[in-house]
């Protein structure tokens, strides 16, 4: 049986840093303007997210999750 993590338990990622936490976004191929409307906030908000070192977790997580960036349609299908 697993045991249940307690809140003191210290977090299995470390934080990112503001200039991580942007490095990533850009070094997977987004901007500021394509991760917002990809999260639906608006650059505002993300720059404040960026640059707040007490920003929730989840948003770490969100950042290092990210896909690289690919502009264009989101299908490949091809058209008979």
């Amino acid at each position: 049986m697993a045991t249940k993590k307690k809140p003191t338990d210290p977090p299995l990622f470390a934080r990112l840093t503001p200039g991580e936490f942007r490095a990533e976004y850009i070094r997977k191929g987004w901007s500021n303007a394509s991760l917002s409307l990809h999260w639906n906030i608006t650059p505002n908000w993300l720059s404040k997210l960026t640059g707040n070192e007490e920003r929730p977790a989840m948003w770490d997580d969100a950042v290092r999750g990210l896909l690289m960036y690919r502009a264009g349609p989101a299908s490949d299908s091809k058209e008979a």
